[in-house]
């Protein structure tokens, strides 16, 4: 009766599968593939499939190579594990990548598995469609690694640079920053292992295959003694031995650098002898264990699971996807240049948008030169975010300076205005998004009146030059004429009398302007005393006329949009003390970790998002400088920080705990893009880049 009701399963089984039965071939006519299906119990090939993928083929011979290497007849389990886990994603070329990928699936086999005899192994890896899932896989991956290390990178940029690069992803993303930067020479170093930005990356790369671990295989360090006896044999780009790859696999399994100390557990315990023992997390990998005696004696220690430099021992330890990685400046050759982003039209607003990053970090230079006093109680911000264009007579910085401080004297607030607002802040990161995409247009048209060229060539000039424009600067006449030309394009909200301004701009009173504006050091801020010269200067007698004459313009509003706008003043203040509040606390916090007060400075712009059954998270970017009295020109840094409008009581196993950092003069956060909503997504990308001081929504991520 067993025997008759497992033949009946079985019959069931093959039948109900007829119609689903499907396999990948490769066809003679089509460059792509064909799906094959045994529908009616007769084998016959499917149409043609017309999207089917041009890059299976390159992709393919990439895989045949990878397997030439590996010792197939030896281990035939290596042919399930690059058919299956086998990845052209990573740091090294796309042959090496397949390789490392294999070992690493090899390394985590299970202790028992189905043996394959070596001549199936063979025949199965000689076949192109073994890796059509492969192929896929790698190809997702690679646009999904570039599309995150390049958060304006589209897809179909993407899949280009993918094309042109042969599927080397270190060479396509030097094409990438080649073709936005221009001189190869000046690119910044690219794909380091230890940043945020690249792990995020591979990350978001390995969720588009079976591989394990990739993040770990393309990032890790090995001790060098591991290291140094297998590289040799993947450098030479012969057929690996079966005992080379199994030292790959020691080497893969090595847990390097070693496993911090494991986090206690907080709680209140009691041993035998009476004593109480009492575990609190102060915050992430810090613990404070207080111990009372039954003689009522309390000692407390501080503990802390996160290895010091000397644990970790990192000198000895180097990272494996470096030392297999090539050179490949020399890939990028004069026909690979051609097809550079910045000749492409199509590249176009991925080279804008480049240039808008650079604006932003240009504008926050600006925040954090002038005075902080100025900037929330007298409201020069306004000025800076209304008319504060980067355009003009010098270099972006000094000029956001210089027409913030023009249009703040020659069109002031009103006191009566002033006194309803109070101090602001920047609480909404669109409005640096305006005053930024303004200044770019006009930055780009003022390039366009200077050279006649078009759009496309002026992009790529700002882009060769890094915005350095003194070059221009030569002949004040048509230059001045082209800028005020360029206010038009800009948008500026007083055209007529910012280009008046411009041209009786001087040599003379440039000079003398530049003596005040330009001659700054590090961390240099302006003084009170240096404004309020700045601002004699510039306005020469006119103020009350510009003044009166946009005063007489203003509508006189009804009583309903009044109070309209009057509730919004105050949804306004309430929410900025609110944001300030929480920023002094991350502050304070932060601050005894570092051993330094630190005085909250600008906020520089708010993003929100809240999610489904969850309280609302905020992504904050400020200036903050440390807390010294009577002295107001301390250089201002910038910080990032991240809360909740809800606090998570579970503090032990709670992810969403506050915190604040600082980032490097050279990194900044762009906020001026919408907070991703996917939590999980949130998580990635702000804590690793946050933690690492690496980013940009990143800066070289896709935060926020």
């Amino acid at each position: 009766g067993w025997s008759f009701w497992n033949m009946q399963r079985n019959r069931g089984l093959s039948a109900a599968s007829t119609s689903t039965n499907w396999v990948l071939s490769a066809t003679t006519k089509n460059e792509g593939y064909s799906i094959w299906t045994s529908a009616g119990g007769e084998w016959r090939p499917r149409p043609t499939d017309a999207h089917a993928p041009a890059y299976y083929h390159d992709l393919a011979e990439l895989y045949l190579e990878a397997a030439r290497r590996l010792p197939i007849a030896d281990i035939p389990y290596l042919a399930d594990c690059i058919s299956i886990s086998g990845l052209a994603v990573g740091l090294a070329d796309p042959v090496t990548n397949i390789v490392l990928t294999t070992i690493n699936a090899f390394a985590k086999r299970p202790s028992y598995v189905r043996p394959l005899k070596p001549d199936d192994a063979l025949e199965k890896i000689s076949k192109k469609t073994t890796f059509v899932v492969g192929a896929r896989d790698s190809r997702t991956g690679l646009i999904k690694f570039l599309l995150c290390y390049f958060r304006n990178l589209t897809q179909d940029q993407a899949e280009k640079c993918l094309d042109v690069a042969g599927h080397h992803l270190p060479l396509a993303v030097r094409l990438v920053e080649v073709g936005r930067w221009g001189s190869e020479s000046e690119v910044v170093p690219l794909l380091q292992p230890d940043a945020a930005r690249t792990r995020t990356a591979l990350r978001q790369a390995a969720k588009c295959s079976n591989t394990d671990g990739l993040v770990r295989l393309m990032t890790w360090r090995y001790p060098r003694r591991l290291l140094d006896p297998v590289l040799d044999d993947l450098r030479g780009g012969k057929q690996l031995t079966a005992d080379c790859i199994y030292k790959i696999c020691d080497l893969l399994r090595c847990s390097w650098p070693p496993e911090p100390t494991p986090a206690p557990t907080p709680g209140v315990y009691r041993d035998n002898s009476g004593n109480v023992t009492t575990i609190t997390k102060i915050r992430k990998d810090v613990f404070a264990t207080t111990t009372v005696s039954k003689d009522l004696v309390a000692t407390t220690t501080i503990t802390s699971t996160c290895p010091s430099n000397g644990d970790c021992a990192r000198d000895d330890g180097v990272h494996l996807s470096t030392e297999l990685g090539t050179e490949i400046s020399s890939g990028v050759n004069s026909t690979t240049a051609e097809s550079a982003p910045r000749e492409n039209p199509d590249f176009l607003p991925l080279l804008k948008m480049s240039l808008l990053d650079t604006v932003h970090g240009f504008y926050i230079d600006a925040l954090g030169i002038l005075p902080s006093q100025a900037l929330r109680d007298r409201h020069l911000l306004r000025a800076v975010l209304t008319a504060g264009h980067c355009y003009g007579p010098w270099d972006p910085v000094s000029n956001i300076i210089l027409n913030s401080i023009w249009y703040d004297a020659v069109f002031p607030l009103s006191d009566d205005v002033a006194n309803q607002i109070g101090a602001a802040d920047i609480l909404d990161a669109r409005s640096m998004t305006r005053v930024e995409s303004c200044s770019l247009d006009g930055l780009v048209a003022f390039v366009r009146y200077t050279y006649s060229i078009s759009e496309q060539e002026a992009v790529v000039l700002l882009c060769q030059h890094r915005f350095n424009l003194s070059y221009m600067l030569q002949g004040p006449k048509k230059i001045f004429f082209n800028l005020a030309s360029a206010v038009l394009v800009a948008k500026h909200p007083q055209p007529a009398a910012f280009g008046d301004f411009l041209n009786s701009l001087t040599p003379a009173k440039l000079v003398r302007l530049r003596s005040l504006v330009s001659d700054r050091g590090l961390g240099y801020v302006l003084s009170g005393d240096t404004l309020v010269r700045l601002k004699k200067m510039l306005t020469n007698g006119i103020t009350c006329v510009a003044a009166a004459a946009v005063q007489s313009m203003a509508p006189d509003l009804p009583q309903s949009a009044l109070e309209t706008l009057s509730a919004r003043r105050e949804t306004f203040k309430s929410q900025q003390d609110y944001v300030r509040t929480k920023l002094e606390s991350l502050l304070l916090d932060y601050g005894r970790n570092k051993g330094h007060l630190y005085r909250l400075g600008i906020v520089c712009g708010v993003t929100t998002a809240r999610y489904h059954l969850y309280s609302t998270c905020y992504h904050v970017n400020f200036l903050a400088s440390t807390d010294v009295p009577n002295d107001s020109t301390r250089p201002w840094a910038l910080f990032f920080a991240e809360f909740w409008s809800i606090v998570d009581l579970r503090v032990e196993e709670s992810t969403n705990v506050p915190f604040c950092c600082h980032f490097a003069a050279s990194f900044v956060i762009v906020l001026h893009v919408r907070l991703h909503i996917h939590l999980v997504m949130r998580m990635c990308i702000s804590r690793a880049v946050a933690l690492s001081m690496a980013f940009r929504y990143t800066i070289s991520g896709k935060l926020i």
